[in-house]
């Protein structure tokens, strides 16, 4: 007999730090798919976030609404060594789309659970729109084929496989069929999900400042409180001192568990509960602990813009969205930007406006686009933190992709600082229109029409324009009188066929600057 690929209770006390690697893998899916039967069925170990909720949260009707699971397996390749697969199991309901963008930004990869009976639904669709965001790998878990025939499973393999091979995933996904509430096909899961692993490189995330993902708190009597997450970046000790962004506060790490182990360290892709005494469970619910300095409250952010393709709703420069990072999501603006794609984009560049996304389809070769996000309330992250903008006012029943665009946090500014001449010059081309009046001397015209009288003529000294017959340049060089018309210096030379010409002068306009 085959011996089974899950290790015993015996085995798994011989587990340990030294000897594991541990994968995240996201378990998402529509509700109903099956995901917390399928988490239940792999399940060894539970931790206190998993699949009975901690009585505190719910007395505070914040629902956690995020599973941690895990269980082992052997490492086929290394002898006496082990993976410790952590299941983060996100809700499926459409209402709690945030809770799972937080907790797909722990994942290494990712089960997209299907309902065979049922197909691709909607938050199937959202759900593995957020896969090919943060999500290296996938595999499909067909669920519930102890309801359907084999045509009905083959129908679905073939829709399913055809709507992945459009996707960054292509036509390799694996699709496995299983049962969760009756354990079957859970071995070949495990075969597939060992046969498509990549070890993380968690090495360059190491020896970066701690930054530590909370996902749940809770106070034991007599101990203290205990926070519960996933380590991003950097690593965590025993007597190690952290900080609270959102408290303001720095307090010492007491003791480590990785589910219900004690352990000297936590390192990236590690699960870790952390001890600490004289610290108010009800003040945290979702948040980040981290190294001081490491992040920032960032009133308005710059990102490299990418669109979500299922996304029809409108994306145009003044709509509202909903900005989420990590655990924390607020409300923010959109302008969008674009520049050469020859330029970086730095801290005081200067960027083109753009009213709307459809807009930038004629530039896309030549420029890069970015997106300003204004937001409402301050957000806490670090620069090049994922962000994702979605529209959660949508209607629920409209059974459509609410999460529009995503990008990493490039440059951030204070509500000042988005003012000032030296930070990010926003601009929009405008054109003037005028007409030749006169031939004053051999390069020199006199322009009439292009300013109104009150204009400071002084601000466009050195501007350039277009005399539109023979498209021939010259550049502004002072009033004439006080009723707007001014001088203009033509270096190709003037003559009298040049008078009643139109002119057009192209010039920028920076948006926030006063």
């Amino acid at each position: 007999m085959e011996q089974s690929l899950f290790i015993s209770q015996q085995e798994i006390e011989q587990v340990n730090k030294q000897n594991t690697i541990n994968i995240n893998v996201g378990v998402l899916g529509h509700i109903d798919s099956g995901k917390t039967s399928l988490v239940k069925t792999l399940s060894k170990i539970t931790s206190t976030a998993s699949l009975d909720k901690n009585p505190q949260s719910q007395e505070r009707g914040i629902t956690l609404d995020l599973g941690f699971s895990a269980f082992y397996t052997r490492n086929p390749n290394e002898e006496g060594k082990y993976f410790q697969f952590t299941l983060v199991d996100c809700p499926g309901h459409a209402s709690l789309i945030k809770t799972i963008i937080g907790g797909a930004q722990i994942i290494d990869m990712m089960f997209l659970v299907i309902d065979v009976t049922k197909g691709i639904q909607t938050q199937t669709a959202e759900c593995l729109v957020i896969g090919e965001i943060l999500a290296d790998k996938l595999i499909v878990v067909l669920n519930k084929i102890d309801l359907a025939t084999d045509e009905v499973i083959n129908k679905q393999k073939k829709i399913i496989a055809n709507v992945l091979s459009k996707t960054k995933f292509g036509n390799q996904v694996p699709l496995v069929p299983v049962s969760a509430i009756q354990a079957l096909g859970i071995e070949d899961l495990l075969k597939i999900l060992l046969q498509n692993i990549t070890i993380p490189n968690r090495q360059a995330q190491l020896n970066k400042g701690l930054l530590f993902m909370i996902d749940h708190c809770f106070q034991i009597k007599g101990q203290g409180t205990v926070t519960t997450g996933t380590i991003i970046q950097g690593s965590m000790k025993p007597n190690d001192e952290v900080f609270f962004p959102m408290l303001n506060l720095n307090k010492k790490i007491k003791s480590l568990q990785m589910f219900k182990k004690p352990v000297q360290m936590g390192e990236p892709g590690d699960r870790i509960a952390a001890l600490f005494t004289n610290l108010d469970a009800k003040e945290i619910e979702r948040g980040i602990v981290c190294q001081p300095g490491i992040v920032s409250l960032l009133e308005n952010i710059v990102i490299d813009f990418k669109k979500i393709s299922y996304y029809k709703g409108q994306l145009k420069s003044q709509n509202k969205f909903h900005i989420t990072s990590g655990h924390l999501t607020v409300m923010g603006q959109l302008k969008l930007i674009i520049r050469p794609k020859n330029l970086q984009l730095e801290i005081n560049s200067e960027g083109e406006y753009l009213e709307d996304y459809e807009d930038y389809v004629k530039f896309q070769e030549k420029y890069n686009l970015y997106g300003v996000l204004q937001l409402e309330k301050p957000l806490i992250a670090s620069m090049n933190s994922l962000v994702i903008a979605s529209k959660l006012d949508t209607d629920l029943e409209a059974n459509i992709c609410r999460i529009a665009f995503y990008g990493n946090i490039l440059h951030s500014y204070t509500g000042q600082q988005i003012f000032q001449q030296n930070y990010l010059r926003i601009f929009r081309k405008k054109t003037k229109n005028g007409k030749v009046e006169k031939v004053i001397d051999n390069y020199t015209l006199l322009i009439k029409d292009l300013f109104k009288k009150e204009t400071n003529i002084a601000n466009y000294i050195g501007k350039l324009i277009v005399i539109k017959q023979g498209n021939i340049q010259g550049k502004i060089e002072s009033a004439f009188g006080k009723s707007g018309k001014v001088k203009v210096f033509v270096e190709s030379g003037t003559n009298q066929d040049m008078i009643n010409s139109d002119v057009v002068m192209i010039y920028k306009k920076y948006l926030f600057h006063k």
